[in-house]
């Protein structure tokens, strides 16, 4: 993946954590390994995780859902700690918000397409229209393995 595009992940992520007056404190990330490998190990997915059950975290913004997981379970997972002990998790594309019935109905459809290798296909798997952002087109080309695992975060609130 070529450097503008991870960048203007980047930018979007932070964007987006500016709109809702979030802090970055830390960005997690895992190069060149594939959430769609359930047997891959993920370091810097497995410190997040960690990180947040230590509360040192209580948002993540991720360019898109499967920057952050493939794995429906991992998912559920993750739903469970928006429900469970309040986890805001948002993707900059605005669609997976945890917070909402839509946004987790949303994620468990887009996980589920993922994992059945639907982004492979170079077209979207719900319209069938071609992607417009570069970094989309390379997911969609089958190069997943290469782009960046992006997640952002703030600390807990007092």
């Amino acid at each position: 993946m070529d450097g503008l595009a991870i960048d203007r992940q980047r930018e979007d992520c932070e964007k987006l954590a500016q709109f809702r007056g979030w802090e970055i404190v830390e960005t997690y990330v895992d190069q060149s390994i594939s959430a769609s490998d359930k047997t891959k190990k993920r370091p810097a997915y497995l410190r997040m995780i960690a990180d947040y059950e230590a509360g040192l975290l209580d948002a993540i913004v991720c360019y898109d859902l499967d920057r952050l997981t493939r794995q429906p379970r991992e998912l559920e997972d993750w739903i469970d700690r928006a429900e469970s002990r309040g986890l805001l998790l948002v993707t900059a594309n605005g669609d997976a918000d945890l917070g909402t019935d839509g946004g987790r109905m949303y994620a468990r459809i887009k996980a589920a397409v993922a994992r059945a290798g639907g982004r492979a296909q170079g077209r979207s798997p719900v319209s069938g229209a071609r992607p417009t952002c570069p970094a989309r087109e390379a997911t969609q080309r089958g190069s997943s393995d290469g782009l960046y695992h992006r997640w952002r975060a703030h600390p807990s609130r007092g």
